[in-house]
């Protein structure tokens, strides 16, 4: 795999590791106090949509330039 798919493979991760952390929430949620839990959930929430938006930007930011240089 080249320097570009190993960047590719990187900026998609931002977009696949919500789904992941999806599927920890409840489990997480039911074993914490119900305050540290919306805490964590929250924070886990913003954070994730922080690294999508910027994965997101990324790969706009890659389709430009791609559409440039052809």
């Amino acid at each position: 795999m080249g320097r570009r798919g190993r960047a590719v493979w990187l900026l998609y991760l931002p977009l696949v590791i919500p789904a992941l952390a999806g599927a920890a929430a409840r489990p997480l949620a039911a074993r914490l106090e119900p305050r540290h839990a919306t805490w964590l959930l929250t924070t886990a929430a913003v954070a994730l949509a922080g690294c999508s938006l910027a994965a997101l930007a990324c790969l706009r930011q890659m389709s430009e330039h791609r559409g440039r240089s052809t």
